[in-house]
């Protein structure tokens, strides 16, 4: 289902002009085309949960931990 709403997420957000006048005036920065974005669609679809499960053990360990403290306004 994740998958599913993802690859929406990323066919819907395609189909908008500021998408793409943001992509293709970062690749024109970067000496890049409209083939470097041919696959970006592929690219989210082969995603698993492993991977991204790899990824952020690889970033948030004990050593790099972030700590979120929320306290009411209201007393």
């Amino acid at each position: 289902m994740a998958k599913r709403r993802m690859t929406r997420r990323v066919l819907m957000t395609q189909e908008k002009t500021a998408y793409w006048s943001h992509i293709l005036s970062d690749l024109d920065y970067h000496h890049g085309g409209p083939k470097n974005i041919r696959d970006v669609y592929e690219g989210y679809r082969s995603i698993s949960k492993q991977d991204i499960s790899q990824t952020i053990g690889r970033y948030f360990t004990d050593l790099n931990r972030w700590q979120f403290i929320v306290a009411s306004e209201v007393v």
